[in-house]
């Protein structure tokens, strides 16, 4: 078991942190722009102060990425292997927040189109 944590201390996750953070931004700004499409197909409106929150939300996990990042090179931080972990755990997240909207909104125009 030493030898597997010396590795893992031992190896440079600086280039995975990087990508998982580009990765993540990527996602966020597609999470954002399907969120609006999500609610435009199925006519939901949760009015306008839920959605600048939520677009300030978004804006917000996009620039705590970035923060990291910079943060990281500006500073020679190598990052910790947990860090990495819920950078990687974030993402994941993300991802499955929008498949399951994908999944809603597929489900919702099979209900139209059978109902309608």
């Amino acid at each position: 078991m030493t030898e597997i944590a010396n590795a893992i201390e031992l190896f440079d996750w600086t280039p995975v942190l990087e990508f998982l953070t580009i990765f993540g931004i990527m996602l966020v700004a597609y999470q954002m722009q399907y969120t609006e499409k999500f609610e435009t197909e199925l006519r939901l409106d949760h009015g306008p102060v839920w959605s600048q929150l939520r677009r300030l939300a978004f804006a917000g996990k996009a620039l705590g990425m970035i923060w990291c990042v910079i943060y990281a090179h500006t500073h020679q931080w190598r990052p910790w292997p947990p860090f990495v972990l819920v950078v990687a755990a974030v993402d994941l997240y993300i991802f499955v927040q929008i498949m399951i909207m994908r999944i809603d909104v597929r489900r919702a125009s099979r209900r139209g189109s059978v109902l309608g």
